[in-house]
């Protein structure tokens, strides 16, 4: 990459090579009206990274968890009471060594009341940690611009969240409704930072004191015809992130979509339309942009095929908090203006149902490729 202005050269080439080890082994035993859980999850990633052909690193991500649920109902009561234990490595070797280990205790609570047959009050309440991707360890840079490079932070640890949840549910045949509030806080999380050192400009991830979000949701669903289908989804919240040095950014977004459904035996038409919303994740303010969607899709049994038209021509835009660099880039794909796709899906399964719940089984696959965003094709 070549900049004019001041007749530089810079060269980024990355090469990955990645593999990684996912498992699980659950055991449940019902009780009466009680179900116990228990279960064990494992997971290894390995990363090679080759930069400019002459700088390698490795990194070796190890984590571990166990856990114990309970669950079940006691008359309009639901509840499942849950503990687990998290324990993850981490070690790069190569320019830089570094090992990392962190260990955390997870518990949630979900309760659950039925105030009548139609309307429902739910509390969840959970702690967990948050372990970084391995892209985000890679200490190898990418230069954006001849003084302005991305780079990881292989001495990230995970940090705790903590989530609470109100929702109140109402459901009949014809409608469905469903509002609620909810709170994240984060204690001493890694956020995405600017950080001047030396006259350059370096985009990584540091620490912060905390990092906190407070909600409102509502969603409704109307089906006046069995043919026909009307829903619509609004949220509101307010993002905080906050230094003892005196450092606070802060975001208030809303979002509000809306979808109109038509289905006549075995053909369903979805028309799909939703507002500009943000979302604030460090040191800059990522803005997603309007978009409108509509979907005619045939299905058969197991098969089913369709047509899909998408009109999104300002996906992304990202803009700087920081007083370390003001910067605006924008995403423009003009291959997502009217955007035609072919769709074809064929469903099959083998072996054995099982009888996991669905908030119990475990995401089986690995997205990280250990290139972060910006080292990514564009």
């Amino acid at each position: 990459m070549a900049n004019s202005i001041y007749d530089l050269d810079y060269y980024n080439d990355t090469d990955n090579k990645s593999w990684s080890v996912i498992g699980e082994a659950l055991y449940n035993k019902k009780f009466g009206d009680h179900e116990l859980t228990t279960g064990f999850r494992f997971y290894n990633k390995e990363l090679t990274q080759t930069y400019n052909e002459t700088s390698r690193s490795d990194i070796l991500q190890q984590v571990y968890y166990v856990y114990a649920g309970l669950s079940g109902g006691l008359s309009k009561l639901n509840y499942s009471i849950e503990l687990g234990a998290e324990n993850s490595h981490n070690k790069l070797t190569g320019n830089e060594h570094v090992k990392t280990s962190f260990t955390s205790f997870n518990p949630s609570l979900s309760l659950s009341y039925r105030l009548s047959k139609s309307s429902s009050l739910k509390f969840i309440n959970r702690a967990y940690g948050s372990i970084p991707e391995v892209s985000m360890l890679t200490s190898n840079p990418v230069y954006l611009n001849y003084n302005y490079l991305s780079v990881g932070n292989p001495y990230l640890k995970p940090y705790y969240i903590f989530q609470g949840e109100l929702k109140y549910q109402l459901n009949t045949s014809a409608f469905l409704l469903n509002t609620g509030l909810n709170y994240n806080y984060s204690f001493k999380p890694f956020v995405p930072s600017f950080e001047e050192v030396n006259d350059k400009i370096f985009k990584t991830w540091t620490y912060k004191d905390h990092r906190s979000y407070v909600g409102y949701s509502l969603s409704m669903r109307w089906m006046p015809w069995e043919w026909v289908a009307l829903q619509t989804f609004y949220t509101l919240g307010y993002t905080e992130i906050e230094n003892k040095e005196g450092y606070r950014i802060e975001d208030l977004t809303n979002l509000a979509s809306f979808s109109l459904s038509f289905m006549y035996k075995k053909f369903k038409l979805i028309n799909q339309m939703q507002t500009v919303f943000s979302n604030l994740y460090g040191d800059y303010l990522e803005k997603t942009g309007a978009a409108f969607t509509s979907e005619l899709t045939y299905t058969n049994q197991s098969l089913s095929v369709g047509i899909q038209y998408i009109n999104n021509p300002n996906p992304m835009k990202l803009i700087s908090k920081s007083e370390v660099m003001k910067l605006k880039e924008e995403t423009v794909w003009g291959d997502y203006r009217n955007l035609i796709m072919l769709k074809f899906v064929y469903r099959f399964s083998l072996g054995k149902k099982n009888t996991i719940r669905v908030d119990q089984r475990i995401t089986n696959t690995d997205d990280d490729s250990g290139l972060r965003e910006d080292a990514k094709a564009k």
